[in-house]
């Protein structure tokens, strides 16, 4: 469920990731062993909160199975809220990517990357792409969940090393007002 904005319960997770999967689900869908295998009752409880909440809106009606009966309305992730932007720093071009919390692609940015010595000069550089992708968004960031950054370690390295890591996202954050991760 990586991805997935974290103040969420398992099974509201679990939701979104089958609509995910499925581009829209039904709460019989939900119920069924399929689904997350739980009661009517809590399925409409967990669409209804996530809708509420702006992660689901309706998508119309799944066909009917047989002859009577109601048909299973379909719900689907919003494309207009919880948006990521995830940049994939490399040795050559720097990629930015827009998607949106169902995987969609928005819109991607590719841009060289310079040399990358220090982590004050590589803060500048991501705060430069960021502010790049900020202008495709005319300014809006409300529907920007948080910013993902993939780095390169340096050679023999396991793992981004600490320091490095904190001298970037203290450089990054407070400029930002929203969720930056910064991993390898």
């Amino acid at each position: 469920f990586r991805g997935i904005p974290l103040n969420l319960i398992v099974n509201e997770k679990k939701i979104i990731a089958l609509a995910r999967s499925m581009k829209a689900v039904s709460k019989p869908y939900i119920c069924g062993p399929e689904g997350i295998g739980c009661g009517w009752a809590t399925a409409h409880k967990l669409v209804n909160r996530l809708r509420d909440r702006g992660f689901l809106e309706t998508a119309g009606t799944a066909p009917r199975k047989g002859r009577f009966g109601k048909t299973a309305r379909l719900y689907r992730l919003r494309s207009d809220r919880f948006r990521a932007l995830g940049i994939d720093v490399e040795i050559g071009p720097t990629t930015a990517v827009l998607v949106t919390l169902g995987g969609e692609v928005l819109w991607s940015v590719t841009v060289k990357t310079p040399r990358l010595n220090r982590a004050a000069g590589t803060a500048r550089f991501l705060m430069n792409v960021i502010r790049t992708c900020l202008t495709r968004l005319d300014g809006d960031q409300s529907s920007l969940y948080g910013v993902g950054i993939g780095i390169p370690l340096p050679s023999g390295a396991k793992r981004l090393p600490s320091r490095i890591y904190r001298s970037i996202t203290d450089r990054l954050l407070p400029p930002l007002e929203i969720k930056c991760i910064v991993e390898n």
